[in-house]
């Protein structure tokens, strides 16, 4: 059967009680309807999970007992960061969900010359807390017990004066003649920056190119945005990562 996985923000420490969050009781409670006495797994990021155990409940309010810790870890060795150009409506969400589940350890949004949404102060401060919280559940949901980091928009320009460091660096191009399975060397890391709606401006291709990123072509169809970024993490996992057919 199932364990319900809930996250904590609050540090764990077997043989301990916790109380969990309002959100965190409210779902507890309203949407998996578990009772005093019922069991579920609870993670907080820093690896590991605990079995947790409701000792108490109330409105909104789970108090459960900690209690044996499992090490378990469901990491790839292979260092995955997304950085993409921030898209349209709701389709960030889903990229990062979908990138989570499938092991990205960072995911960084990114405004470009045709990005198109654009996110300043408050706004995107509240844009970032819930693009965490989406990383967040979808943990819960894949039964990883680390939250990728979900890092705030920043510039293109910004990122590629000084780029993040990774054995690979690669820019999806829908005109490139690299393809990956060129890159024979086994990395352990991987840096995979996918443009907007639009693409990337040749000038944009460029400066990626200065900063260390191979363009790189998947396939002969021009997948969309968000299409791209799940099917090269699928890809590089598979190639290099923990995904076994």
């Amino acid at each position: 059967m199932r364990t319900h996985r809930i996250f904590s923000e609050v540090k764990l420490k077997s043989g301990t009680s916790i109380t969990l969050s309002r959100t965190a009781s409210r779902h507890v409670l309203r949407v998996l309807r578990l009772q005093g006495g019922e069991t579920f797994s609870l993670f907080d990021g820093h690896g590991g999970e605990h079995l947790a155990r409701i000792s108490e409940t109330g409105r909104d309010l789970v108090k459960a007992e900690l209690l044996a810790h499992d090490p378990v870890e469901r990491e790839s060795a292979l260092f995955l960061r997304l950085l993409h150009a921030l898209p349209k409506g709701e389709k960030a969400d889903w990229i990062i969900q979908k990138a989570t589940e499938l092991g990205a350890n960072e995911i960084h949004l990114l405004s470009t010359e045709r990005t198109v949404v654009r996110l300043h102060g408050e706004r995107a401060a509240k844009r970032l807390a819930h693009w965490q919280a989406v990383a967040i559940n979808a943990c819960e949901q894949c039964g990883r017990n680390r939250v990728p980091d979900i890092g705030a928009v920043g510039g293109l320009a910004e990122v590629l004066r000084t780029p993040p460091p990774a054995d690979f660096s690669f820019l999806l191009h829908p005109a490139a003649t690299s393809t990956l399975t060129e890159f024979d060397r086994n990395p352990a890391s991987v840096n995979v920056l996918i443009g907007p709606e639009g693409g990337f401006t040749e000038s944009e291709v460029r400066m990626a190119a200065r900063a260390g990123f191979t363009a790189m072509r998947f396939g002969p169809r021009i997948l969309r945005t968000e299409t791209a970024a799940i099917s090269v993490l699928s890809a590089l996992q598979v190639r290099w990562g923990d995904i076994a057919f």
